[in-house]
C-alpha cells in the first residue's frame, strides 16, 4: 500500500515498515515514498509522541526502547484500522491487511506454507508475516496474531484451538537390518529431533500393551531436515512424522520398523489472544487452514492420504480454553 497521506495512522504504518526492514530506504520504498520524505515523516511521529523511537547510525536503524514499547500498540492500531473497515462493508468488503503468524520451522517451510500460498492467492489484499520459529512465543507482547505450534500450548490468556494431530513413525534408512519389536533397537544408534523427541520414548502396539524406548542417541538436533538426513544416511533409526518423508519412503529409501508400535501423535493447534479471533482476515485464514487440514478436498487429508504419509485421519476441531 502507497503512503498517500501524512495523518498518524500513516506515520505510524512507516514507523512499522522501519521496524521490520532496519532500513529507511527499504521502508520508504514499500510505501512509495523519497527517503527524505520517510525520514521527515518519522521524525514528525516521534514529535508528536514526544520521544525518541529509532536510533540511527551508519550501519542502520534500531528501536530504542521506547520504539519496542510503542511497536505492539502500534500494530494494534493499523489492525483496529482494518477491522473498522470490515465491519462497516460487512460481506462486501475485500479483506485486507497484515497477518503476522510464528510457524514451527519444519512444518512452516513444508506444508503449512503451501496452505498460506494457497490462501493469499484467494485473498490478494491480504499480506501474511511468516516468522518461522520453534521456541517459545509471547503472542501478545511480540504482536502476533497467530501462533501455530506443534505439541500443547499452556497458557490461560490464549484461545487454543487443536487443528491436526502430527502422525509419527519408527524408521531406518534402507539396507539395515529387520527389527520387529523395540526393544532390539535399544542398543543401535539414533537419531534424535531434541525439539519433540524425548531420551525415552512410549510406544504402543495395536492392542494398546505400552514398551518405554531407551534411545542410543548418537545424532541430536533440534532440526527436522537434519534429523532426515541423518537417518538418509544411515547413522540411525529416528522417530519422525510421516509428512515429511513420504516421498522417501514411497522410493523405498526409508522403510518403516517395529510395527504395529507406534509413538504418540502430536497435536498441531493454533493459538491467540481473544481479540484477534474477531480479526475478519484472521479468521478467514484460520478457517482455511482448519478445511485445509481437515477437509476431504484439502491440502492436509487428500493430500497426505495420497502420498501415504497418513495412517488414518483424525479430526479435531473442538475450540477450547486453557
Amino acid at each position: 500500500m502507497t503512503l498517500i497521506a501524512t495523518d498518524r495512522l500513516d506515520l505510524i504504518r512507516l514507523f512499522l515498515r522501519v521496524a521490520e526492514t532496519g532500513q529507511i530506504s527499504q521502508a520508504a520504498h514499500a510505501l512509495g515514498l523519497s527517503q527524505p520524505t520517510a525520514s521527515r515523516f518519522l521524525k514528525r511521529l516521534e514529535d508528536q509522541v514526544g520521544t525518541k523511537l529509532v536510533d540511527r547510525s551508519p550501519q542502520g536503524l534500531s528501536l530504542t526502547q521506547a520504539g519496542r514499547d510503542f511497536l505492539a500498540p502500534a500494530r494494534r492500531l493499523v489492525d483496529d484500522w482494518y477491522e473498522a473497515i470490515d465491519v462497516v462493508k460487512g460481506d462486501t468488503c475485500t479483506r485486507s491487511g497484515t497477518i503476522r503468524i510464528a510457524v514451527p520451522v519444519a512444518v512452516g517451510q513444508g506444508f503449512l506454507a503451501v496452505i498460506a500460498a494457497r490462501f493469499l492467492r484467494a485473498h490478494p489484499a491480504i499480506a501474511i508475516e511468516w516468522h518461522l520459529r520453534d521456541d517459545l512465543v509471547d503472542v501478545t507482547a511480540e504482536g502476533y496474531d497467530l501462533w501455530i505450534r506443534v505439541g500443547e500450548v499452556h497458557r490461560d490468556d490464549l484461545v487454543v484451538r487443536h487443528i491436526y494431530r502430527v502422525e509419527r513413525a519408527i524408521v531406518t534408512a534402507a539396507g539395515r537390518p529387520e527389527v520387529s519389536h523395540p526393544r532390539e533397537l535399544q542398543p543401535t544408534p539414533a537419531v534424535r529431533l531434541s525439539t519433540f523427541v524425548p531420551g525415552v520414548v512410549e510406544l504402543t502396539d495395536g492392542s494398546g500393551v505400552t514398551f518405554q524406548l531407551r534411545q542410543r542417541v548418537m545424532f541430536t538436533t533440534d532440526n527436522l531436515y537434519a534429523a532426515l538426513t541423518a537417518v538418509l544416511q544411515g547413522v540411525g533409526y529416528a522417530v519422525l512424522p510421516l509428512w515429511c518423508m513420504h516421498a522417501q519412503l514411497a522410493q523405498g529409501a526409508l522403510r518403516r520398523v517395529c510395527e504395529p508400535w507406534r509413538p504418540a501423535d502430536v497435536t498441531l493447534s493454533i493459538a491467540y489472544a481473544p481479540n484477534r479471533g474477531r480479526s475478519s482476515r484472521v479468521a478467514a485464514l484460520m478457517a482455511h487452514i482448519q478445511k485445509e487440514l481437515q477437509d476431504d478436498q484439502g491440502l492436509g487429508v487428500a493430500f497426505l492420504r495420497a502420498a501415504g504419509a497418513m495412517d488414518s485421519v483424525t479430526r479435531i476441531g473442538r475450540l477450547v480454553r486453557r
